[in-house]
């Protein structure tokens, strides 16, 4: 079986929650880096190594690292009216 440097979990509280993400930690043979997409985000695993998020405050303050990646999406500076589209 392939044995990894590490792990990225992309989390949405909706879709995992922290008791299923702390299972995924518990059974981890290596470092977990957390991608939040999401807030309520329990950042007490000792598997998890750092964090990546796309906006500040998402995730509670903590020692480990955390990367802010801005959304990549295009934001109109207006919006056009619909019926004229």
């Amino acid at each position: 079986m392939p044995v990894a440097d590490i792990i990225i979990v992309h989390h949405y509280f909706e879709l995992l929650n922290n008791r299923s993400l702390n299972t995924i930690c518990e059974k981890s043979q290596c470092p977990i880096v957390l991608f939040a997409h999401s807030d309520g985000i329990d950042i007490t695993s000792d598997r998890i190594a750092a964090f990546v998020t796309m906006c500040a405050g998402m995730i509670p303050e903590t020692d480990k690292p955390v990367y802010i990646f801005p959304h990549p999406a295009w934001i109109p500076g207006c919006l056009e009216d619909r019926t004229i589209l």
